[in-house]
């Protein structure tokens, strides 16, 4: 487009966030207390290699991912655990 007298060049730009999530399930003994798991995770890391695979295998998804649980608005990345009791219900977690 050339610029003259009679236009002007005006610039239209857009951005679309994009996020990708994924999850494992690990066992955790039933001795650790809840607010102990995080320490549990962060000396018994054995599932990093899984939940990277899923990631990297996972969808695109339009939007920040951000919902009650994951909530770090200032974050590039955000892993965090959860603790559900029977019922399917979340009990204790946090951020790793």
């Amino acid at each position: 487009m050339k610029n003259t007298n009679e236009t002007k060049k005006v610039v239209i730009s857009t951005r679309a966030v994009y996020h990708k999530y994924a999850e494992v399930t690990i066992e955790v003994p039933s001795n650790i207390k809840d607010e102990d798991v995080d320490e549990w995770i962060a000396n018994n890391d054995n599932f990093s290699e899984e939940l990277d695979q899923k990631l990297s295998e996972a969808e695109f998804e339009c939007g920040f991912g951000l919902s009650d649980n994951m909530d770090e608005v200032d974050q590039e990345h955000e892993t965090r655990f959860d603790i559900y009791n029977s019922k399917g219900e979340i009990t204790w977690g946090g951020h790793c």
